[in-house]
């Protein structure tokens, strides 16, 4: 979450080399570190993945859509809280 946000907060301050960065590094963070949701639960885990695409993609556009990379970014988020949700819930 917290690349997320430094990643928009980046982009909304024009800051497109430290946004690109983020992204980038967002992109590798999530790809190593998520193997276990990946496992548990490769639907969740593909429905995040895809909507962190979402929100990276248009970042490292040449002129990207404010809109689109807020939207984006909001989808990215409400995924993570399902993986989050799908943790709390208790285990059968």
């Amino acid at each position: 979450r917290t690349l997320a946000a430094d990643t928009l907060k980046a982009f909304k301050t024009h800051d497109m080399p430290t946004a690109k960065k983020n992204a980038g590094e967002l992109e590798v963070a999530w790809d190593t570190r998520e193997k276990a949701l990946q496992k548990k639960s490769p639907d969740l885990w593909g429905q995040i993945d895809k909507a962190m695409d979402g929100f990276i993609k248009p970042v490292q556009d040449k002129s990207p859509d404010p809109a689109k990379v807020q939207t984006a970014y909001d989808t990215f988020i409400a995924k993570l809280q399902l993986a989050v949700k799908s943790d709390a819930e208790p285990k059968r």
